[in-house]
């Protein structure tokens, strides 16, 4: 998924460290062999636990889920609750038990947090373990925080005031979401879909570091884009034929449509950012 680097020595050691070079990479890699061999035993499937439960919550209600690895997937329902689906993986039976999930509900909130034990890097036992979480919550809710620091992240039909997304390492999907997002993303994709469009007020602030951006509208969609890039390019169907000069800029300020209420800003460091209209 994401670019790999190659890490090379430069130069050679001096002679009178060959000697130590040659037991310095036995120990390593004798020390690897177990670090991996306890972290993924071979030939060892993952055992897997579920759990699934409705809170009720007020339409307006206030969402806090915050995972560590594991993929987060937001629903908006037109149903006055919070529908809980959460299934957790690890190796090992006691790798299993040590790993939970914290919740704390009430009508007018609630907060999902994953409790995954820290292992030392000298402690060979189990290190494996992912919780994954599907929610279905009502679509005017608002999500103060959706955060994960490895795995993907999915939001389909939500209109409520705000979603604050942060995203270590994965991929964050977008669906027809018709409310304001806040997206911070250190390496991963950013795909949003709008299959259709409504006349809302919204406005979008995506930050990615590393990662490239997708954004697929309606032909009659009308938004303000400001979208910048450090390295890479910029690619916008919006832009008439005649005013394309044949080079992919890094910097776009553009509107589309008239009198747009809709807001797009969109900065990458690294990165290509694609606008492509669906059903032109």
């Amino acid at each position: 998924m994401f670019p790999q680097q190659d890490f090379n020595q430069n130069g050679s050691p001096p002679p009178s460290f060959f000697a130590f070079d040659r037991a310095l990479s036995c120990f390593v890699t004798i020390l690897l062999g177990c670090f991996f061999t306890a972290c993924s035993p071979a030939g060892h499937e993952a055992l897997e636990e579920t759990f699934e439960h409705d809170y009720p919550m007020m339409p307006n209600g206030i969402v806090r889920i915050r995972n560590i690895d594991g993929s987060i997937n937001i629903y908006g329902s037109d149903q006055p609750e919070v529908h809980l689906e959460v299934i957790k993986r690890a190796y090992t039976r006691k790798r299993l038990d040590t790993i939970r999930t914290s919740i704390s509900e009430k009508p007018e909130s609630i907060s999902i947090e994953s409790v995954i034990p820290k292992k030392s890097m000298w402690d060979f036992s189990d290190r494996s373990g992912t919780i994954e979480y599907a929610l279905t919550i009502p679509q005017r809710a608002t999500v103060e925080q959706l955060e994960t620091s490895n795995g993907e992240i999915i939001i389909e039909g939500m209109r409520g005031p705000k979603i604050n997304v942060r995203l270590g390492n994965g991929r964050v999907l977008v669906r027809d979401s018709f409310c304001n997002l806040g997206l911070t993303i250190r390496h991963g994709a950013l795909t949003m879909v709008y299959s259709w469009w409504e006349q809302a007020k919204f406005s979008v602030e995506a930050s990615i570091h590393q990662g490239n951006t997708f954004l697929f509208m309606p032909g009659h969609a009308t938004f303000h884009l400001m979208a910048e890039t450090g390295t890479g390019k910029i690619g916008a169907d919006f832009t008439p034929f005649e005013g394309r000069d044949g080079e992919e800029p890094r910097k776009i300020d553009k509107v589309v449509g008239t009198d747009p209420a809709v807001a797009f800003r969109i900065q990458t460091v690294d990165g290509n950012i694609q606008v492509s209209e669906q059903n032109p």
